[in-house]
């Protein structure tokens, strides 16, 4: 937030007031800052076991030895291992959504009005 010198009051009180409310708002945005980047660091390492998860599957249904490593695997397993990654993607898209809907929305952009001659 800029001010010229022409905008800030000439009471003391007043500037003392200001400053506090700025502190105040800087002091709320670096909590937002260390929440959002805990959040993404959780939802990064979520995401990274889950990709595991997957690989470790698709080399299992895909690989070169895949008929060899397919006899410890049974079906349910494989579907469990789905849907727990469904699960998993579920949770952090739900998590990534409420984060954004707590940001406050953006105020609309004034209009230019239609030229003189309409």
């Amino acid at each position: 937030m800029t001010f010229s010198a022409s905008d800030l009051p000439d009471d003391v009180d007043a500037l003392k007031a200001m400053i506090v409310a700025m502190s105040a708002e800087g002091a709320a945005a670096r909590a937002e800052i260390t929440r959002l980047e805990a959040l993404k660091k959780d939802t990064d390492e979520r995401i990274a076991t889950l990709t595991a998860i997957v690989k470790v599957l698709e080399r299992a249904q895909k690989g070169r030895r895949s008929e060899r490593l397919r006899l410890g695997i049974n079906d349910d397993q494989i579907d469990f291992a789905f849907e727990e990654v469904e699960t998993g993607l579920a949770a952090i898209d739900s998590e990534l959504d409420q984060s954004r809907k707590d940001k406050p929305k953006r105020e609309a952009r004034p209009r230019k009005g239609f030229a003189a001659h309409l």
